[in-house]
């Protein structure tokens, strides 16, 4: 092989090498980045919900049926969003609020459930 031949490939794995790591770091980084910047908002909001129902149980007038109504309204409503490419005609949210002992007391997707308990992960009836 000629000796520009052997340059221009040690030219070429160098200039790979050197880009790769930085293009790796950036899209690594970049992932990183977007997942928060998508859990940051559904931390606040479950705060702020949190918030809300523990003042209601405060003063002892948490209604789940009042808290029901509330998210049926919200789920009938139509939204014309467009997030990006992402087409968002509702909100899609599913919340459960349990007591202390684990006990389900309110269910935004069915509102008739009574006396399921949480497991570690999930809910059993």
């Amino acid at each position: 092989m000629k000796l520009g031949a052997r340059i221009f490939l040690c030219y070429l794995f160098i200039f790979s090498i050197c880009f790769y790591y930085p293009v790796d770091w950036m899209l690594t980084n970049l992932r990183t980045r977007y997942l928060e910047g998508v859990e940051d908002p559904l931390v606040d909001q479950a705060n702020i919900l949190a918030a809300l129902v523990e003042t209601e149980f405060a003063k002892d007038t948490f209604s789940p049926e009042q808290l029901d109504n509330v998210f049926q309204r919200v789920y009938l409503r139509r939204l014309d969003t467009r997030i990006y490419d992402l087409e968002k005609g509702g909100v899609d949210q599913w919340i459960y609020i349990t007591d202390r002992n684990g006990r389900v007391i309110f269910d935004s997707q069915n509102p008739t459930i009574s006396a399921r308990t949480t497991r570690t992960g999930g809910m059993y009836a």
